[in-house]
């Protein structure tokens, strides 16, 4: 149940709808896409950098130059859904956006995307609009 859980949340998140770059409810900032994951059983977090930077280049050598990717490990975490006990998180955050059609979705981001799904799971995904108006 979970596993179709999260391939539903990725797929939402990666549909055009979704992951649209000029977003009426965006218009004066960047969308982002701030997304949760946690390190499988099995998977590392060796393994998840891994697959990030294979994400990362994937963007820069594709000429997607308003997409950044950054990511951090979460070293504290209050509220509810905080998972296995023990179990490591990290943030992943997409500035830009970029629609990426299906058709251009190669072996190399096939790759990354299954390195992903080999080291974690998909906790969250969640878009926002950063302010980028000056006032």
């Amino acid at each position: 149940m979970r596993t179709a859980l999260a391939l539903a949340a990725a797929l939402l998140a990666s549909s055009p709808a979704f992951a649209a770059k000029s977003d009426p409810a965006c218009p004066a900032g960047k969308l982002q896409r701030v997304r949760v994951s946690e390190i499988r059983p099995g998977g590392s977090l060796a393994g998840f950098r891994e697959a990030f930077g294979l994400h990362a280049r994937w963007y820069a050598q594709r000429g997607y130059r308003t997409d950044r990717l950054s990511m951090s490990p979460v070293v504290a975490e209050n509220g509810m859904g905080r998972g296995r006990k023990g179990a490591v998180r990290v943030v992943t955050i997409h500035t830009g956006v970029s629609n990426v059609p299906r058709e251009k979705q190669d072996a190399a981001w096939k790759a990354f995307v299954a390195k992903y799904k080999e080291n974690s799971r998909i906790v969250s995904t969640t878009m926002t609009c950063t302010d980028t108006a000056q006032g």
